[in-house]
């Protein structure tokens, strides 16, 4: 089986460096490609396309440089190659009307993570959503909104 790839899209350092420890403790070899601004988000989704090197899962950041998470997520949904990953948007805080946008494109809200055991929990639970990549996508496992 081939290494799952996971798509982070997240202008923190901090935050990718907690996540790419976090994955690693997990013991599941994967590969990571990382997109620090919208602009750049779009152009790797793009490329991705071109070169079908579809992604089992998209971490997007709601607060980017550029364009944000629900302009990213709208441009990762025209994407006939796309629309079956699973992206969820994590952020501190998202308003009613943003919420109500990532949930129309078929995105699901993860709360972002504010330390390295809540990493923990999202690398597990990215882990396990491209394990289970070809079968259902349960959001009963998100966290509440």
């Amino acid at each position: 089986m081939s290494k799952p790839k996971i798509l982070v899209i997240d202008d923190n350092p901090s935050d990718v460096q907690l996540l790419q420890i976090a994955l690693s403790e997990q013991n599941c070899e994967y590969e990571i490609e990382i997109a620090t601004d919208g602009e750049l988000a779009i152009r790797v989704v793009l490329e991705q396309c071109e070169k079908a090197r579809t992604p089992c899962i998209i971490v997007l950041d709601m607060h980017l440089p550029k364009y944000d998470g629900v302009e990213v997520l709208q441009v990762i949904r025209r994407q006939p190659e796309l629309r079956h990953v699973k992206v969820i948007i994590t952020t501190t805080t998202l308003s009613p009307k943003y919420r109500a946008d990532v949930l129309d494109l078929g995105g699901h809200y993860y709360p972002k993570p504010g330390g390295l055991g809540e990493f923990e929990d999202l690398a597990r639970f990215v882990l396990g959503v491209c394990r289970t990549f070809e079968g259902d996508f349960s959001t009963a496992a998100l966290h509440p909104a």
